[in-house]
């Protein structure tokens, strides 16, 4: 529609300039050679003082609509609504609108690589502390180095195989891998844990996560703050890390549009 519309509206403008029309009242003709003196086709004459009420009328409407919009551009809200972005009246945008009505619960993961666990033990669960001490983040989980110190402990089987948690809460880095291994082939519980973590070739750990549940994500303003807060966590602690989940994928390139868009303007 639009691109068959342009062209008829520039022949318009096309025709009306060669015919010698004022843009914004194109009933009135202009003079081209002089253009104070009014055109012998007028069919009426504009009073001078009548001109200049026109243009300070024409000028404080825009004024007013500048600062109308300019004010109301605090009451603009960042994002986008994910049914806004499937075909209308489909059982998609019906399941999205129920989805977010009244199911607000995900499943999400902290993803840390590209260390030394054994020296970042501590780290770790200051990590997982601060991420579970966000708004949106249900408190009470745990994650793989839980159970791993829960088998070190004096009341689990680490300690009979020469793993014993130190009482700093961590293992000895020195026994860490060795301990690790140990922990994988003794404890039953271990499998709770086992797509939790990678190791390489050597034994190494490599690769780990963190699982955790959010809810309460209801609206835009609901998912921008957790994923401010959350990735605020992550940013803030000693180790590499990020998050992942479906509360990140589509809110996260929301969040980059926009910052993109700012930036260009």
């Amino acid at each position: 529609m639009l691109f068959r519309s342009y062209p008829a509206v520039l022949s318009l403008s096309v025709r009306r300039v060669h015919a010698n029309r004022v843009e914004v009242a194109p009933c009135v003709k202009f003079n081209l050679k002089n253009p104070s003196k009014p055109s012998k086709d007028f069919s009426f004459k504009l009073h001078p003082l009548v001109k200049i009420m026109f243009c300070m009328i024409v000028i404080a409407a825009a004024v007013v609509l500048m600062v109308y919009s300019v004010r109301e551009m605090d009451d603009v809200k960042e994002g986008l609504k994910m049914e806004d972005v499937v075909p209308k009246d489909t059982s998609e945008e019906e399941y999205l609108k129920v989805r977010f009505d009244h199911f607000s619960f995900y499943p999400i993961t902290i993803v840390t690589k590209e260390m030394d666990y054994s020296l970042n033990q501590a780290h770790l669960l200051a990590l997982f502390t601060a991420v579970e001490s966000t708004d949106y983040v249900v408190p009470g989980g745990a994650f793989w180095m839980h159970g791993f110190l829960s088998w070190g402990l004096p009341t689990g089987h680490g300690p009979g195989l020469g793993c014993s948690v130190l009482p700093e809460g961590i293992y000895d880095p020195s026994k860490f891998d060795e301990c690790l291994t140990l922990w994988e082939s003794s404890d039953p519980l271990f499998s709770a844990f086992q797509s939790n973590f990678q190791k390489n070739a050597e034994g190494k750990l490599v690769y780990a996560e963190m699982p955790f549940y959010v809810d309460g994500l209801r609206t835009n303003d609901d998912y921008v703050r957790n994923i401010e807060q959350v990735r605020r966590a992550c940013e803030e602690s000693s180790i590499l890390s990020f998050p992942e989940g479906n509360p990140f994928t589509y809110w996260e390139q929301d969040r980059k549009s926009t910052r993109l868009n700012s930036s260009h303007q």
